[in-house]
């Protein structure tokens, strides 16, 4: 399969590679380069939200309101265990 570098240094993925490896739109890839050749690789987006045995997991930095949400929860939940009615 070739493809073509246009003027401004750009190469356009063929359809079929971008479907078989689900490359989407605004995909972050890695360029390196050996004596063999140039090497692309499509860098993992890391998903900060998740599913772990039933229960959604939030595994990036709380910022802004929500983290003033996220305080304003844990302290309904510390008072309900630890000043159970």
């Amino acid at each position: 399969m070739e493809a073509v570098i246009d003027k401004f240094g750009r190469i356009l993925l063929p359809k079929k590679i971008r479907k078989t490896m689900g490359i989407k739109p605004g995909a972050v890839l890695t360029i390196q380069e050996d004596p063999q050749g140039v090497h692309l690789k499509v860098v993992e987006e890391k998903v900060p939200l998740f599913e772990k045995k039933g229960v959604l997991v939030f595994s990036g930095v709380p910022m802004g309101e929500f983290l003033t949400i996220l305080d304003e929860v844990r302290n309904q939940r510390n008072k309900k265990v630890f000043n159970p009615s």
